[in-house]
C-alpha cells in the first residue's frame, strides 16, 4: 500500500491546528470553503478535523459522529492552509 493512500490521525491536525494560532475562519478561507452567504465556512473545517460532530438523521431521530481519521492528501491540505509544513506532523 501508498504510505500516501493512508488514513491519518486526526489527532495530528488538531495539533497543528493548535501550533498555528489561526482563526478557523481563516483556514477555512485557505481551503477555498465558504457558505452560502459568502462567509468562511469554520464549521466545515473543525468537522474535518474531527472538532465539531457531524449529524446524521436517522429515520425520526438525529445521532451525530465525529471523525477520527482523514486522508493523507486531506489531511497535506489543511496543514498547508495553516501555514504550516506538513512534514513537520510526520505528513
Amino acid at each position: 500500500m501508498d504510505g500516501r493512500s493512508k488514513e491519518i490521525d486526526v489527532k495530528i491536525l488538531q495539533q497543528a491546528f493548535q501550533d498555528s494560532g489561526m482563526l478557523k475562519s481563516h483556514v477555512a478561507r485557505n481551503m477555498g470553503w465558504y457558505e452560502k452567504k459568502g462567509r468562511a465556512d469554520g464549521v466545515r473545517f473543525t468537522r474535518a478535523i474531527g472538532l465539531k460532530p457531524y449529524q446524521k438523521n436517522l429515520s425520526s431521530r438525529k445521532a451525530y459522529y465525529t471523525i477520527s481519521t482523514t486522508n493523507y492528501e486531506r489531511a497535506v491540505e489543511l496543514v498547508l492552509a495553516m501555514g504550516l509544513d506538513p512534514t513537520d506532523y510526520g505528513l
